[in-house]
């Protein structure tokens, strides 16, 4: 069995031989890291152009699409009569509900 010690000063010396491999300008440039990053730069500003131009036509397509979609139904309805007495209702049973409670908070 390996001591703990000597196990994470190898895992320490391996990080940083990776570190020695991986990263550095010279690397950059010896395996087209810049070319690989513009690419990448230029997918994501043509994604986000692309974004901007649907997002800048969409009121002008919704007005063109506005003459073939059917026209807006009213969905509310004024309010009857009898509903209009079912409000009043609720309201005179809140009114003595409260008084009840007052009446029965003073009691105590």
């Amino acid at each position: 069995m390996v001591p703990l010690g000597l196990l994470s000063q190898e895992i320490s010396e391996i990080h940083v031989i990776l570190a020695q491999q991986h990263y550095g300008i010279q690397n950059i440039a010896e395996y087209e890291g810049l070319g690989i990053s513009i690419t990448g730069l230029s997918i994501v500003f043509a994604a986000l152009l692309l974004i901007s131009l649907f997002i800048t036509s969409l009121p002008r397509v919704l007005a063109m699409l506005e003459s073939l979609l059917p026209p807006e139904v009213e969905h509310h309805v004024a309010a009857s009569p009898a509903a209009t007495r079912v409000d009043e209702n609720e309201a005179v049973v809140a009114a003595i509900g409260f008084a009840l409670h007052d009446r029965h908070r003073k009691m105590r």
